[in-house]
């Protein structure tokens, strides 16, 4: 699957830890985005098919997590573990929080759903998605990595955002988008098992029920106000929608 358009947020950098390294280092001049990462989700149901919450993994492209590892790192000896992660992710939920975590879910009457908090919280060092071309060099990687070309780790966050109330998926089907409204960062799916179910009981994975991640579809004059923008520009009111996968979920009976 080709992926050309995705995601991006101005007012983030001065809050966020995630994008505030961006501002250090040398990129072109204009262009949203300016940073890069990849989402997979888990969508947890109850016993009546219904959405209560939706767990998300984000992989943060291998720029920021190499600045992040040199940064950010706690020992200050070019080493650190998930567990020195941790702090940052804590963090970088807390300032997502005034943004709804980026995550926009609407039911099947097309009414927005109320996030609550966001919970457990982890971080920890991961390779590139498999289907990714892209090699990954890092500047501080876990204990006992190697640090030739290709062969380090990216930085991986995990939360889970449950739903201020549940979403009928058993007769209807809901909608969600991940996305930076301004459009600095980039946001997609992995192309291979983007969206999985489980069950809030006993977190067993549900093969019934069915996921579509589509692609945006923008005109030339969006593509154009996009590509406009410097990293020190407003970007226009949610241009990072437009950019955005739409993902539609159910958990309707199949037809035979």
């Amino acid at each position: 699957m080709c992926r050309v358009y995705k995601s991006g947020m101005r007012t983030w950098l001065f809050t966020f830890p995630i994008l505030t390294l961006f501002l250090g280092f040398s990129t072109d001049a204009n262009a949203h985005p300016h940073a890069w990462i990849s989402v997979k989700t888990v969508i947890v149901l109850n016993d009546k098919n219904e959405a209560v919450a939706i767990r998300e993994h984000w992989l943060f492209d291998k720029m920021y997590s190499a600045y992040a590892s040199r940064d950010f790192n706690p020992n200050k000896n070019g080493t650190f573990t998930a567990k020195d992660l941790l702090p940052l992710a804590q963090e970088n939920i807390t300032n997502l929080k005034d943004y709804n975590y980026f995550t926009v879910i609407e039911d099947g009457n097309g009414k927005t759903v109320a996030l609550k908090t966001a919970k457990d919280i982890a971080s920890d060092f991961e390779d590139a998605p498999p289907s990714s071309k892209k090699k990954v060099i890092v500047y501080a990687v876990p204990k006992g990595q190697p640090t030739d070309e290709g062969i380090g780790k990216q930085i991986a966050m995990d939360f889970t955002v449950p739903l201020a109330m549940p979403v009928d998926l058993h007769t209807k089907t809901a909608t969600y988008r991940i996305y930076d409204p301004t459009y600095y960062t980039d946001m997609n799916h992995y192309e291979q098992k983007p969206v999985t179910f489980v069950s809030e009981k006993d977190g067993a994975e549900i093969k019934g029920c069915q996921a579509k991640v589509e692609l945006p579809k923008i005109d030339q004059s969006m593509l154009f106000s996009a590509s406009a923008l410097d990293k020190n520009a407003t970007a226009p009111k949610d241009l990072g929608y437009y950019f955005s996968e739409k993902v539609t979920i159910s958990c309707l009976p199949q037809k035979p």
